[in-house]
């Protein structure tokens, strides 16, 4: 008996020792349990990966959910999903292609005007979505067999990295909260080029050139009115 001891020992560590790593890898479930009933969200590539699931859970606390795409077929076929799986009706599907200036005036046009805006950036994890389907690396066998435990210990489920964007939205305590970065579910101080306002100041003038918007009253300064 003493023989295999060691062994067991040694399986029990490893296993242990891998559950820990994939939950902290993980990063757990969105800690908020507040629903939203009579807000708009918009989810953009909502009709697969990251976005589909991060629409199935703000429906499913009720919301009004807009799954915006560039594929209008996969994103009513998604919000059908959705709308089946939540018993939420307010589930709807519009094209918006971000590939285009035309696509995104047409959708700002349709949606409405508010106040009360807070902008966040998150980063939600490494995450096994579509986004990696052209690499070619899952039509491999040999690729899946060695890699899959892999993919499997560090990569999260799109369930999973939907945690940190549902997390940002209907957070109570994050009401108020704007300009911030966060790491998953935590807030996180940015990398130093993201604070320098010089660099800040000409990717916001270089971004209003290039989408054909002039900045207002001439200036290039960050946190000035911009129009058509």
């Amino acid at each position: 008996m003493n023989r295999f001891l060691l062994p067991v020992s040694v399986v029990g560590t490893v296993i242990g020792g891998t559950v820990l790593l994939k939950d902290y890898v993980a990063g757990g479930a969105c800690p908020s349990k507040a629903t939203i009933p009579g807000r708009t969200v918009i989810v953009t590539g909502a009709n697969t990966g990251i976005g589909k699931q991060t629409a199935l859970e703000l429906a499913k606390r009720g919301g009004n959910i807009i799954l915006a795409c560039r594929d209008r077929e996969k994103c009513e076929a998604a919000a059908k999903d959705i709308r089946g799986e939540t018993l939420n009706p307010r589930v709807r599907a519009e094209h918006l292609d971000l590939a285009s200036l035309k696509s995104i005036r047409e959708f700002a046009g349709k949606i409405i005007k508010g106040t009360g805006v807070t902008v966040n950036a998150l980063h939600p994890g490494v995450a096994r979505t579509e986004l990696g389907r052209h690499t070619g690396m899952h039509n491999s066998a040999f690729s899946g067999f060695m890699l899959g435990p892999f993919f499997w210990l560090l990569f999260k489920s799109p369930q999973l990295a939907a945690q940190p964007s549902t997390y940002l939205a209907v957070a109570e305590e994050l009401e108020s909260v704007s300009g911030k970065y966060f790491d998953g579910l935590r807030e996180k101080a940015p990398s130093p080029e993201a604070e320098d306002e010089e660099v800040a100041r000409r990717l916001w003038t270089e971004s209003a050139h290039l989408v054909g918007l002039d900045m207002a009253h001439g200036s290039s300064g960050r946190g000035h009115s911009i129009s058509r």
